[in-house]
């Protein structure tokens, strides 16, 4: 992608010189000179080349409704990449941030990505790294029912701020919301702005229930999270695989960055995985902490009742692969996460993951999203939200199936 931003100048970039390699070329250099796709529906095939003289190839597109998209570069004999843009300012200049979805494989590997994308214009480029190569470009999109793609949840209220009282009170046939206790101190204000407090009150902390972070791995000494661990009922730390699922020592969880038993985080700069274990389920009547008025306040879980499997896929840095975070869902499923929590977002997903996905559906796992994150309405979405099968699940953090 460096060759890219390299070709930046004061007019944008996407400049590059026109020209060939002794091919008929399909696709411009510019967005001005884009070969134009025009209304994206079903699968089209492309076949062009890139080479040092001509490097750049972009295809223009629409979609008139939010559909998942597809894109595959096959047939490679040299190194080319794979690029989607969003004119989102609508300027006629891309840059960086409104990159959509990339495919930057080493080598003449195939490229490929898939995104649920809304309703807009699009620009497709495919770059040359390295020598000269034609190639097969294949676009698909398929329709999303609106449905599966907008955001349109609400009981009460899902994707924006939910109210529990009402909620859980919903799901719990009660005749109405659960009312607020009198008293509720010094609390997290975050709790008492969901109403969790009236959740509580009526007996509903999570008890029983396991929830799966899957993440940057959990601070397992943390005094908040200590006794909220879950704890493999079939494992003892003794360099044996005691219960037979394939794991050696895996009390509390597995690192699958690292592929080794101890889920934690190496950094203990790098707390994601632990924060979002401490947002579930940190004890109560545990740590406080202060506002920024000064104002102390007692930090509590809004399932603080619940246990949570630390299931490590990302390292420090935030990075992982693929593969790891398959595992990790997979892993959290066979031994009997109720919950799958994924705070987590990419610009599409691979096989492995839509397949582990589908894995945890068939088998009754639930799957929540990270709330202001990456997993929200936009001109762009991963997975889960094209996955989702119903409402319960979706930028509140709640959960449903998958």
């Amino acid at each position: 992608m460096d060759a890219m931003w390299s070709a930046m100048n004061a007019a944008g970039w996407l400049e590059a010189a026109a020209g060939g390699d002794g091919t008929t070329d399909l696709a411009g250099n510019t967005l001005a000179t884009a070969f134009e796709i025009g209304v994206l529906a079903g699968s089209q095939r492309f076949q062009d080349a890139v080479s040092l003289t001509d490097p750049l190839d972009i295809y223009r597109f629409v979609l008139n409704q939010p559909a998942q998209f597809t894109a595959s570069l096959t047939n490679l004999s040299n190194d080319a990449d794979l690029y989607l843009f969003r004119d989102g300012d609508g300027n006629g200049v891309l840059n960086a941030s409104e990159l959509v979805g990339r495919s930057d494989g080493s080598g003449s590997v195939d490229e490929f990505f898939a995104l649920g994308l809304d309703v807009g214009e699009y620009f497709l480029v495919v770059e040359q790294y390295r020598g000269s190569t034609r190639y097969d470009l294949t676009l698909t999109a398929v329709p999303l029912a609106n449905d599966g793609m907008l955001p349109r949840f609400s009981p009460v209220t899902g994707y924006g701020m939910v109210n529990a009282a009402a909620a859980v009170a919903m799901a719990a046939g009660a005749p109405g919301p659960f009312p607020m206790p009198p008293e509720v101190g010094t609390l997290n204000p975050g709790a008492i702005a969901l109403q969790a407090p009236a959740v509580w009150q009526q007996g509903f902390t999570g008890d029983g229930v396991v929830v799966a972070v899957v993440d940057t791995g959990i601070d397992l000494n943390h005094p908040d999270l200590v006794g909220q661990l879950w704890q493999n009922p079939g494992e003892v730390a003794d360099g044996r695989d005691n219960d037979g699922n394939g794991f050696i020592d895996d009390i509390h969880g597995y690192d699958f960055a690292r592929n080794d038993d101890d889920p934690r985080n190496d950094d203990p700069s790098e707390y994601h995985g632990t924060h979002v274990a401490g947002i579930i389920a940190a004890r109560r009547d545990g740590l406080d902490a202060v506002d920024r008025q000064g104002v102390e306040y007692e930090v509590t879980g809004i399932a603080y009742g619940a246990e949570i499997m630390a299931v490590r896929v990302l390292d420090e840095r935030g990075s992982g692969s693929g593969r790891s975070l398959a595992q990790g869902i997979r892993y959290a499923v066979d031994n009997g996460a109720d919950i799958i929590n994924l705070s987590l977002g990419g610009s599409g997903y691979s096989t492995a993951e839509l397949e582990a996905l589908r894995y945890a559906e068939s088998q009754g796992g639930g799957g929540g999203g990270g709330g202001g994150q990456q997993w929200r309405p936009g001109p762009t979405t991963g997975f889960p939200r094209p996955l989702c099968r119903d409402h319960r699940c979706g930028n509140c953090g709640g959960c449903g199936r998958f």
